[in-house]
């Protein structure tokens, strides 16, 4: 079960006025700012053997736009057996259907940012209450040329024992290299980069994104959607 509630406020200001960069001398020239909006995002697994909830998660994001977001959240998971999937290369696994699984109390802190030099970076913290110690730190970061026919993806992945560094490179339309964490860094940054041109990733529109929507009468594009 998920739910999802969000005022999504259409945005105040024009096209030209979103494209404005939120830092540097471009910030001065604002008139009006879009709306922060607030998503509440609830995922609920409810166990019809047990007649308790297994698995219990929500989310609080605060977002302006396409230029920054902030959330934060929990995660929670009942201790027990899980559903194990079989392995078709190893049938004796379709005999082991359940697999144990500790609780999982974590507390988590993410958020992105735009900046005006074809930068975009993202993050997010998890932090396990029962622990007490931080068992993973993504950071992501991803750069697009002014005519975004290329772009680059970075990422930083923290673990207790070991640390990962990793890239992306892509042409739009042709194709790139190094997908292995595309889908955090999408993630990440799907809030912000939506149906963008040239994301190094699978996202609506193909590698050269949806077009543009614009409100004929007011000239100003749709609220964001959440759930991205």
């Amino acid at each position: 079960m998920r739910a999802v509630i969000g005022n999504n406020l259409p945005p105040l200001s024009s096209l030209s006025q979103l494209d404005t960069p939120i830092f540097g001398q471009g910030a001065q020239a604002w008139a009006l700012r879009p709306p922060i909006n607030r998503y509440v995002t609830m995922d609920a697994f409810f166990d019809p053997y047990q007649l308790t909830v297994s698995q219990f998660n929500t989310d609080l994001r605060f977002q302006e736009g396409t230029n920054w977001y902030f959330e934060v959240g929990q995660r929670y998971t009942k201790d027990g057996n899980r559903v194990r999937r079989g392995d078709i290369w190893n049938p004796i696994s379709f005999n082991e259907v359940f697999a144990p699984t500790k609780e999982i109390q974590f507390v988590t802190m993410g958020g992105g940012v735009r900046t005006p030099w074809g930068w975009t970076f993202g993050a997010k913290a998890y932090y396990d209450v029962k622990q007490g110690r931080s068992p993973e730190l993504d950071v992501v970061a991803l750069y697009q040329n002014p005519c975004k026919c290329w772009s680059l993806g970075l990422h930083y992945i923290k673990f207790p024992d070991r640390e990962q560094y990793g890239f992306m490179l892509n042409f739009t339309g042709v194709g790139g290299v190094g997908n292995a964490e595309a889908v955090l860094m999408r993630t990440l940054l799907n809030p912000l980069v939506y149906g963008e041109r040239g994301l190094p990733w699978p996202a609506p529109g193909g590698p050269y994104g949806l077009p543009p929507q614009v409100s004929e009468t007011t000239g100003t594009r749709p609220a964001v959607q959440v759930g991205r």
